[in-house]
């Protein structure tokens, strides 16, 4: 069973949609952040929190209407002057540059990226903005394509693909007119539909054979974020442990639902932190976020 990526915004997480902010309609809950031995790092408090990259993550007041970022002492250490607006999906500094998203009083989606000042570089003329990645990044326009950036907000290779994978040794993977999805149930995740056509460039806009793209990186689209596979059978791992979801591995780590509460095992299947919280995102940069029951708030 593989894991698809819905969209590039997605591939440092599909990192975003349990931060429930009050922005798509729900209030914030308290999150902290856990290492990978289970213990909290950073103590809970109300807001949205995104992922920590190199050290930094972006992280939201209560109301969605204030963007902050944090170091991992749990610090603010830099309060955008861009305010009062809600924003989402967030990501902290890569190649000195962070990827903002918020939506505009009117409802437009908005995306692009500021330096350490907060002052925005590449204004937020996009859809949706992603972290930069050997100079690139992926963007999507209003057409719901996306294509690659310089740091100069100019397109590289034009907007024109369904999913697209971040730079990796030199190396992007793009789909196009795949109808693949994903549906969860009480006994894991169902696949459906078909795959589309996938294509690979380099950092210049070039197009090469798959055959080009796997010598050069010595991988293949599946790590490269269009397709994560589980390193032992997700089906196998629900069926003999009675779990009720799993995530796919990050940083050789799977969330896992078990009872109705959210745990971690290691890439071997071992449970390494016991089912505890009610919501959780995936680790990134050593940490991940989580949500305790009200019942059980933590320490």
């Amino acid at each position: 069973m593989t894991f698809k990526l819905l969209h590039a915004s997605v591939l440092l997480a599909c990192i975003c949609s349990a931060l429930a902010l009050k922005v798509l309609g729900h209030e914030c809950p308290k999150w902290g952040y856990i290492d990978k031995s289970g213990k909290m790092v950073i103590q809970p408090f109300p807001g949205g929190q995104g992922p920590f990259i190199n050290g930094v993550a972006q992280v939201w007041t209560a109301d969605g209407s204030k963007s902050q970022y944090m170091d991992k002492s749990g610090q603010i250490i830099m309060k955008p002057t861009w305010q009062g607006v809600q924003a989402y999906g967030g990501f902290g500094f890569t190649e000195g540059l962070a990827a903002v998203n918020f939506i505009l009083p009117n409802g437009s989606r908005c995306g692009g990226y500021i330096d350490r000042s907060g002052k925005f570089v590449i204004e937020p003329n996009f859809e949706f903005a992603t972290p930069f990645s050997e100079g690139l990044a992926v963007v999507k326009v209003k057409d719901g394509k996306s294509g690659y950036i310089d740091k100069t907000g100019k397109f590289v290779i034009e907007p024109q693909f369904d999913m697209a994978s971040p730079f990796r040794s030199g190396v992007a993977f793009t789909e196009t007119g795949s109808t693949e999805f994903i549906a969860c149930g009480p006994k894991g995740s169902v696949h459906g539909g078909k795959p589309g056509v996938v294509r690979c460039f380099d950092i210049t806009g070039k197009e090469l054979s798959k055959a080009e793209a796997y010598e050069k990186t010595k991988l293949n689209e599946r790590s490269f974020g269009l397709n994560r596979d589980l390193a032992v059978s997700p089906n196998a791992i629900i069926e003999n442990n009675g779990f009720e979801d799993i995530h796919p591995y990050r940083e050789n780590m799977a969330a896992f639902k078990k009872n109705g509460l959210w745990g971690f095992m290691d890439s071997t299947g071992k449970v390494v932190i016991e089912p505890q919280f009610d919501r959780v995102e995936d680790f990134s940069d050593g940490l991940a976020a989580v949500h305790f029951p009200e019942s059980n708030p933590g320490n």
